[in-house]
């Protein structure tokens, strides 16, 4: 009896333990963001080069015609609309892993700015799962890793049309585990892109991006 008795009060006790050593693991919570906010950051970085290069190819020079102006820029309209409008096979590369903040030393600084103290990152390349975001956006995703090396990739012809090339590094999560940051970059060309750093914050117990700071263009 006495024996059975003391089982009785250790339960609530180990019970207890188990909750306490329960906490989600990095890996989890770094899951828990890219569920929230995969699809729109995708829509804040990314940009299909189409466009790009319709906006280049359109630069009106030294016209000086108002009205060929006017038409010029009517059609550029009419051709970005169609653009937008084709996404039936709209394809992004996505590097294969995640990996570490190119520059530690200033998203600490961004953490100091807002008194929050950044807290331990993952230094592992950890393969990115693209599969539950397929279908969340107007793009279709396929590694990196599936395509010509650097200097073909942008040569090639495709079956499908090529938006580009989109990065994404780890994220870093302060003590609270409510702000965190990341980085980002998207490259349309060998040498055309821009990328920067992506501030999240938690509310109401889901992750918002709530500021992009470009930090390189090329």
């Amino acid at each position: 009896m006495k024996a059975i008795l003391i089982k009785l009060l250790l339960f609530p006790a180990l019970a207890i333990i188990v909750s306490c050593n329960s906490k989600p693991s990095y890996a989890e919570l770094e899951n828990e963001v890219f569920q929230d906010i995969f699809p729109a950051l995708v829509d804040s970085v990314c940009i299909d080069r189409r466009i790009s290069w319709a906006i280049f190819d359109y630069y009106p020079g030294m016209e000086s015609d108002s009205a060929k102006l006017a038409q010029s820029h009517k059609s550029l309209d009419i051709k970005i609309r169609r653009i937008k409008q084709d996404t039936a096979n709209l394809v992004i590369a996505i590097a294969d892993t995640l990996e570490a903040f190119d520059d530690y030393d200033a998203v600490k600084k961004e953490f100091e700015k807002r008194n929050l103290m950044p807290d331990t990152i993952s230094p592992e390349k950890i393969k990115f799962d693209v599969a539950p975001y397929q279908g969340k956006t107007q793009y279709k995703f396929r590694y990196l890793s599936t395509f010509p090396d650097r200097y073909s990739i942008w040569g090639t012809n495709y079956d499908f049309n090529f938006a580009g090339v989109f990065s994404f590094s780890h994220i870093m999560f302060d003590t609270t585990k409510t702000f965190a940051v990341m980085e980002a970059g998207y490259m349309e060309g060998d040498l055309v892109g821009a990328g920067g750093v992506v501030f999240l914050e938690k509310r109401k117990g889901k992750w918002y991006i709530v500021e992009v700071i470009n930090t390189w263009v090329s």
